[in-house]
């Protein structure tokens, strides 16, 4: 028995043992080279990506301070001409100023005094620059760098490149225009060499004095580097980014290094640093690695900068940021890895050692104790797990045996209570499954298949659970490759992610899952709970659409606000040409032809404010019934026959308050759309119907309140459209037309005058199946009916004799409104800011009768000038010229105190009528 003993136990021990270190070396080496196979993937990815992001980061910060440098550049003529245009027109009208207040006490020459000794001081622009003065006969009057000369004859003095200063400035500017701009070259004694200058002059009537300003162009462009200087190098970004600058000579502009001559400095593998930062700002702007020298308190580290050119100033511009960050992470990510694998060594070590000595005294204890009651605890444990019967202990011999049989016999009782208690645990746990609205199901991470699932995710999966219960969880929840878990073979967390589950049909339902393992008995499962956030998804797209709408609204808003002012000009130098010239001149018809262009483009201009919602509407109880009967009608004319049309309308269909002639445009352009997609015929159908939407319809509709609305609906059978297309259909100027049949207007324009009317426009279409336009209209309370109080008047004599002053920044506006104007008899007054029709307003305020003034100007703006002009002249009359017909900022004008609007472009009968009835508003009953 002794060596049966012995050979038994002997294999089974070598047998467990072999098979535990085994098992033990296995998993380890696996579960090792797979965390630094992850690792190396990771580090590589990581370091890419960041190298990646910090060059697009360094070349968005040096292009974006690049633009802001030319645009300063492109600044310094323009910068330049204001200036000095701006402080001729102060000087001007102190000048006017004090010759008015004295014309009445003192003579000529002794105003002329007062004018020199107030104008004499006057310094701008750091000094450099002053006003001079000449009369018309070239004697100079006033010199304050050069007082001594004045009084002496100018005539004779030339530029640089023998330009004829004074007589030129007399002959082509004065003699013409009364004022303007010369340029011409002057030496530079301080520096040598000479350089442009540019001047601005304007005749002083009362004293027959040319009054003048000048500055040298270099100037204003040092200053301008200056500026900007100072500002691109105040730039910070990321930890420790900056812009930094200099010169095509390697003298450094900005930095701990500034002023100095950089050109030679070399990093330690040999990289001329500034030489090629040179060279890529010369080529179009580049890259450069490098390692940065110690400097200034600089750290030694690798660094990448991205430079680029400003050609004619000779400059780089650059930034540049460290990279050995990333390295520091990965090697901390590197220490922590081992770390982790030295524990885990351990982790196994121990437990392999443990094992091997539980496993030693398992078997002593079993070769010992077992042999003698082995058969009756084999009978026993056979039958239990068949019938749960209890062991007889009355075989057994050993008093351990009976203890344990005992227990074994308790083990048997407390597994019966166990099995009752978990069927009553599992029909409670069911219910709670069942009763939530989240989708639930577990997953066994050993062979990825779905053991347990609620009806919440039974219903998005559009299955049953026998359909469910032990398929691969890749056919509903995560259809990712095989391999690629997100949790068991990528290690990653989810929680309150979104994700997509594929219902039976295949079809994706996107989700907000999270994700938790737990551990049961000896295996790990996944728990996850998603909702689903359909509905959530649709809303955003709403939003995300709205907010597109919207910014392209603005955008169209504001260029047609600036074509109305090229249009203004264009048409209104057409008609003073066209009062000039009868139907018999040779240049009448094309005149004409122009004319009819211009007002084209007004109403295409016009239609992007519909769009922008930057028109207004003219608002009356509109019955929706009505007009889709009137359409109708056209439509029946002008449609082809193999078009259909048929009516569904609502015979309880409350009133909508709305513009008629904008509804017509709305039903006349779906309509067409329909026309055009169906070729080959159909049908197009009108429906309406009254619907009350409440807080929960509202919810899937962005720009949805609650109450009762209208819904009329327009319905095609043709061609329809896919996702993509009917993503953009709203937009101005996108169609699917051929070139010269579509503007792509039409719908933007219904989308405009459906925002305006308070409402929303939904678009279904199917590819092949049609397409049906909802719009959804507030219906109107009959008791809020708006009543029109005033009634259009059009006086019978648009001319006059009054003083008017223009107020705009256009020049070719002053020019045609002060044509327009003063050919009906009235006088005029220009200015080109609203700085300036302040001062003129001053000065004249007795005489001026009228202000024109544009709204949307630089530096003060229309609004402003109005509460200036206001607060000098509480009576002022003001009408105010807008390139949108009717916007928010023209109503807060009109309220500041503004007698009334006239919209850009207008006719010159439509402008001289507003004038006239402004005018004669006193007059008015």
């Amino acid at each position: 028995m002794s060596i049966r003993e012995k050979t038994i136990s002997g294999l089974f021990l070598f047998h467990l043992i072999l098979v535990s270190v085994l098992s033990f070396a296995m998993t380890g080496y696996l579960w090792i080279s797979s965390e630094w196979s992850r690792f190396e993937n990771e580090s590589d990815a990581s370091r890419s990506a960041y190298i990646a992001s910090q060059k697009q980061m360094l070349k968005r910060e040096v292009e974006q301070a690049v633009d802001f440098i030319e645009y300063k550049k492109a600044q310094t003529q323009k910068r330049l001409m204001a200036s000095v245009k701006d402080h001729v027109y102060e000087a001007h009208a102190i000048a006017a100023n004090l010759y008015t207040q004295h014309k009445a006490l003192k003579d000529g020459t002794e105003i002329a005094g007062i004018i020199r000794d107030a104008l004499r001081p006057v310094r701008f622009n750091k000094g450099r620059s002053h006003i001079f003065a000449f009369s018309v006969n070239g004697v100079a009057e006033l010199l304050p760098e050069n007082p001594e000369s004045e009084g002496t004859d100018m005539l004779s003095i030339r530029g640089a490149k023998d330009e004829r200063v004074v007589p030129d400035m007399l002959e082509h500017l004065i003699n013409l225009h009364g004022e303007g701009f010369y340029q011409y070259t002057l030496p530079k004694p301080e520096v040598g060499g000479s350089y442009p200058k540019v001047a601005f002059v304007k005749l002083f009537e009362p004293l027959k004095w040319v009054i003048g300003s000048d500055e040298y162009l270099d100037d204003v462009e040092k200053d301008i580097q200056l500026e900007v200087l100072d500002r691109v190098t105040r730039i910070r970004f990321g930890k420790d980014g900056y812009i930094f600058a200099g010169d095509w000579d390697g003298i450094s502009l900005s930095g701990p290094a500034r002023g100095k001559n950089m050109i030679d400095v070399t990093d330690a593998n040999g990289v001329k640093i500034v030489q090629e930062l040179i060279r890529v700002s010369k080529g179009g702007g580049g890259f450069v690695t490098y390692v940065l020298p110690k400097f200034q308190g600089q750290k030694s580290a690798p660094k990448i900068s991205y430079a680029q050119g400003i050609a004619d100033w000779g400059w780089y511009i650059g930034a540049g940021v460290y990279v050995d960050e990333i390295e520091t992470v990965l090697l901390q990510k590197q220490t922590a890895l081992n770390q982790n694998i030295r524990s885990y060594l351990q982790k196994i070590m121990l437990m392999l050692v443990v094992l091997l000595v539980t496993i030693l005294t398992i078997v002593h204890f079993l070769s010992r104790r077992i042999k003698n009651n082995f058969n009756s605890f084999t009978t026993f444990f056979s039958g239990a797990s068949e019938e749960k019967k209890h062991i007889d202990t009355a075989g057994l011999s050993l008093a351990e045996f009976s203890n344990l049989a005992e227990s074994a016999n308790r083990m048997i009782d407390k597994r019966n209570e166990a099995e009752r208690s978990l069927r009553e645990s599992r029909e409670w746990l069911q219910t709670i499954l069942e009763s939530v609205h989240s989708g639930i199901v577990v997953i066994d991470t050993r062979t990825h298949r779905i053991i347990e699932a609620n009806q919440a995710a039974l219903a998005m999966f559009g299955a049953s659970k026998q359909d469910v219960l032990n398929k691969r969880c890749r056919n509903f929840i995560c259809p990712d490759e095989e391999g690629r878990c997100p949790i068991t073979d990528l290690g990653q967390r989810i929680d309150q992610a979104e994700h997509i589950l594929l219902n039976r049909d295949g079809a994706q339902v996107p989700v907000l899952k999270s994700c938790n393992t737990v551990v049961l008995g000896n295996h790990t499962y996944i728990i996850e709970s998603f909702v689903d956030i359909s509905e959530k998804k649709e809303l955003e797209a709403q939003l995300q659409q709205a907010h597109k709408m919207e910014a392209i609204g603005t955008l169209t808003g504001g260029i047609a606000h600036d074509f109305n002012n090229i249009l203004q000009a264009i048409s209104g130098c057409i008609e003073i040409l066209l009062f000039d010239r009868s139907k018999e001149h040779p240049d009448w018809e094309m005149l004409r032809k122009i004319e009819r262009s211009a007002r084209r483009a007004g109403n295409l201009t016009r239609r992007l404010l519909v769009f922008s919602r930057k028109v207004d509407s003219e608002l009356q109880p509109v019955d929706m019934n009505a007009e889709i009967e009137h359409v109708s009608q056209l439509l029946k004319e002008t449609i082809p026959r193999m078009i259909r049309i048929e009516l569904s309308l609502a015979d309880d269909l409350p009133p909508i308050n709305a513009d008629p002639v904008q509804l017509e445009q709305v039903l006349m352009n779906l309509a067409v759309n329909a026309r055009d997609a169906m070729p080959d015929g159909g049908v197009l159908s009108f429906a309406t119907r009254r619907l009350v939407l409440d807080d929960d319809m509202c919810k899937l509709h962005v720009d949805a309140l609650p109450g009762i609305y209208v819904l009329f609906s327009v319905s095609d059978t043709g061609q329809g459209m896919d996702g993509e297309i009917a993503g953009h259909i709203f937009e101005p100027f996108f169609t699917t037309k051929e070139k010269g049949k579509g503007t792509g207007l039409g719908l933007a324009m219904v989308y405009g005058i459906v925002k305006n009317h308070v409402g929303f426009i939904v678009c279904d279409s199917v590819s092949g199946r049609g397409t049906n336009f909802n719009v959804y209209i507030p219906a109107l309370d009959i008791s809020e009916v708006p009543v029109d109080e005033h009634a259009a008047l059009t006086p019978a004599n648009p001319g006059g004799t009054e003083t008017i002053l223009l107020i705009d920044d256009e020049e070719m506006l002053l020019d045609v409104g002060r044509k327009m104007l003063e050919r009906f008899g009235y006088t005029t007054f220009r200015a080109s800011s609203g700085e300036t029709g302040l001062e003129i307003f001053r000065i004249n305020r007795e005489t001026i009768d009228l202000v024109i003034l544009d709204l949307n100007m630089p530096g003060m703006g229309g609004h402003r000038c109005l509460e200036e002009l206001i607060r000098i002249d509480p009576t002022v009359k003001v009408i105010v010229a807008s390139g949108y017909s009717f916007d928010g900022e023209v109503r807060d004008t009109l309220d500041a105190g503004a007698a009334a609007t006239i919209e850009k472009p207008f006719q010159m009968e439509n402008m001289l009528s507003k004038v006239r009835l402004v005018l004669d508003a006193d007059s008015l009953p």
